[in-house]
């Protein structure tokens, strides 16, 4: 054991003896003396570990034996502040300034209750007047100010104290703290450094990878992101969030059979999570299992009755699998809870089409259009309508009406290359394919070839798409 070493150890088997005859002494009722350094140690040993009253008793005795004990005063101060009384330190504090104006300790326990009292610019050019006089190679006064500017939420400023206590030791809180401090203000790249930098030095820290997996996911490193929640959970398997937010990972990247492994597990701990039931019974809908998919959903609309989608998506689910008659009493619901939202009453009108009950149908979009110009579902069902019981020019006008109204839109735009193709026009659709191509719309792309089921025109796409590529 290195000198360095066995005099930390030593003067911390110290601090232990001090505390634990400081305790034995209460708990007897006896007086026992302590010098004013002990009284030191005591309170903040007493402090660290959150025993406040002791920590009380502590400085009230020291300073019955020690009256004129500026350390123990400035031990007050700091206690004062630390319970969040933050006036009556400041009190305190300018008397101990009065004393000695330069006082390190004292400039700190200012600055930590002008951010109590929510001056945090005062705080701020006090931190920083305090870390000029150490001779700013304080590391741990950088690292307590950075500590307690993250408190208060300016990141920055607490980054900058940070990166000092950095530069003098790179210990693993320090490290933490910049990844978390990094990650706040979205610099997820800088984020991942650090919490990278924390792992090799110790790399069993469970909420450091799940920490590091929400910096991957951020920078769309969802491979990466997988790989750390699955180190969080390999190290600590009740580590429920863990599991969720891998789970929103492989649901965001299609994996959703993988997705609905880890939302089940997320769901065992919390069975009341309505957040979870609606993103398992999106991930059941996706993988065609749709009687699952209503369960949550209806699970999803208990826990919270102001969830009106998980309702709608009952009715949609209820609606893939032909179930349209009851599809559309749960919309009669859905409507009765939110009669202006103009998906709701897309819905209800598509219900209303795969029912040939084409009156009400037309109503019903022409209501969701009225609600809301931009709703381009109900602009698409409105030309199936028409397309059913006018025709294809019909069809046609109405979607080139949307258009006017949502200008460039890739879902209505591949809707008119489909109708044109179906009219024979294959000049009009090859016009819009080459804008498609040419602005690298990828979305009207794939809209275009995932709406068309019929094999000889999907193949004429395909055709046309390569043709101009």
């Amino acid at each position: 054991m290195s000198e360095e070493q066995r005099e930390f150890s030593e003067e911390d088997e110290q601090t232990r003896k001090a505390v634990e005859r400081f305790k034995l002494s209460l708990i007897l009722g006896e007086s026992a003396y302590f010098d004013v350094y002990e009284y030191e140690v005591i309170i903040e040993s007493l402090m660290d570990e959150a025993e406040i009253e002791m920590a009380q008793q502590a400085i009230e005795l020291g300073l019955e034996v020690h009256p004129n004990a500026f350390e123990l005063k400035v031990k007050k101060a700091q206690l004062l502040v630390f319970e969040g009384k933050a006036v009556k330190g400041l009190e305190l504090i300018a008397e101990l300034e009065e004393m000695d104006s330069e006082n390190i300790e004292v400039k700190v326990a200012k600055g930590a209750a002008y951010i109590q009292v929510g001056d945090i610019p005062k705080a701020i050019t006090i931190y920083e007047d305090a870390f000029k006089m150490s001779g700013e190679h304080d590391g741990e006064l950088a690292y307590d100010i950075g500590l307690s500017l993250q408190q208060a939420e300016e990141y920055s400023r607490a980054i900058y104290f940070l990166e000092k206590a950095y530069a003098e030791d790179r210990h693993e809180s320090v490290l933490y703290e910049l990844g978390y401090c990094y990650s706040r203000i979205e610099d997820y790249a800088r984020g991942i450094e650090y919490y990278k930098e924390y792992l090799d030095e110790d790399p069993f820290n469970a909420v450091v990878w799940y920490n590091l997996g929400i910096n991957y996911n951020q920078v769309g490193n969802t491979e990466n992101a997988i790989e750390a929640y699955d180190y969080a959970i390999a190290l600590n398997e009740d580590f429920d969030q863990a599991y969720f937010n891998k789970a929103n990972v492989l649901a965001n990247t299609d994996r959703c059979f993988e997705a609905i492994e880890n939302y089940q597990e997320y769901i065992k701990v919390n069975p009341d999570s309505e957040e979870a039931h609606f993103y398992l019974a999106d991930c059941y809908f996706e993988t065609e299992q749709n009687q699952l998919a209503c369960e949550h959903y209806k699970k999803a609309f208990e826990l919270n009755s102001e969830n009106i989608e998980a309702l709608h998506k009952v009715s949609v689910a209820l609606m893939s699998d032909g179930l349209y008659s009851a599809a559309k009493k749960v919309m009669e619901e859905v409507i009765k809870l939110d009669d202006k939202n103009a998906i709701y009453w897309a819905t209800v009108g598509n219900i209303h089409l795969e029912q040939e009950e084409f009156t009400d149908a037309e109503q019903a979009f022409h209501l969701a259009i009225e609600l809301d110009v931009e709703c381009v579902i109900a602009w698409a069902s409105l030309s199936v309508l028409e397309l059913t019981c006018k025709g294809v020019d019909a069809a046609i006008s109405v979607v080139l009406q949307g258009l006017k109204l949502n200008e460039d839109n890739s879902y209505l735009l591949a809707k008119l290359t489909v109708l044109f193709l179906k009219k024979d026009d294959e000049k009009a659709a090859s016009t819009l394919i080459k804008k498609a191509i040419i602005s690298s719309d990828t979305a009207f792309e794939n809209i275009l070839l995932s709406h068309v089921e019929d094999k000889g025109m999907h193949n004429k796409i395909e055709a046309i798409i390569n043709r101009y590529k």
